[in-house]
């Protein structure tokens, strides 16, 4: 009977891991983001952005902004690295803040919002914000 019991416990912890680890945090599902863009997997880098943001251009729009950005990365070499310099969580929001060196030595930093849909993390973009 007791070891039935600790059997129930261990499943149920397990499961409970599993799903938590199912979906990436706000910074590292920036990272893949543009890691995807890096790599030249446009449609991949989408599938990081919130449907929202998707709706705002449209999925072709997306796909031809990206793949632009994906040349002008790959012109820089690509990209050498990514950290992450800050990440705060309220909630279904985050802001990830980051920096990115390419293989040419440039660096950029940049902020990204993220919002949280069916659980997982998505990046939200206003096209129209400066």
């Amino acid at each position: 009977m007791k070891t039935k019991k600790t059997l129930i416990i261990v499943a149920t912890l397990l499961v409970a891991v599993l799903l938590t680890g199912c979906s990436a945090g706000p910074g590292k599902t920036v990272t893949k983001f543009f890691r995807a863009i890096d790599a030249g997997k446009i449609d991949e880098a989408i599938g990081y952005l919130s449907s929202s943001t998707v709706q705002t251009l449209g999925y072709d729009k997306w796909q031809a902004t990206l793949a632009e950005i994906s040349n002008r990365t790959a012109a820089q070499g690509g990209i050498d690295s990514i950290d992450i310099l800050e990440e705060s969580v309220n909630g279904d929001i985050a802001h990830v803040s980051i920096k990115i060196v390419m293989g040419d030595g440039t660096e950029e930093t940049d902020s990204v919002d993220l919002i949280k849909e069916s659980g997982d993390w998505k990046i939200r973009i206003d096209p129209w914000a400066k």
